[in-house]
């Protein structure tokens, strides 16, 4: 299951690379490779500190992230609730 976990992430990264140019896009970007090594390590507090991050970055409405990369980081979150590390 952690693998699923790790494999969305990748996902997550995938997406926020493929959005638009735009002010917050490099610390989402670097926010998510942190939030994936954490997922790899099963550290908790570094998922749930990463994952709440991302959450206001992308979620604020003057971030400039498009569907896409939204979608991901909610397909992330449930796959990282199903394996036990909290996200809120």
């Amino acid at each position: 299951m952690k693998e699923a976990a790790y494999a969305t992430a990748q996902q997550l990264l995938d997406a926020l690379r493929a959005d638009q140019d735009h002010p917050g896009k490099a610390a989402a970007i670097d926010h998510a490779e942190h939030l994936q090594r954490a997922v790899h390590a099963f550290h908790m507090e570094g998922v749930r500190f990463r994952s709440y991050t991302l959450h206001r970055m992308l979620t604020q409405d003057q971030a400039g992230f498009g569907d896409a990369s939204r979608q991901a980081y909610e397909a992330l979150r449930r796959a990282l609730e199903a394996i036990g590390l909290a996200t809120k």
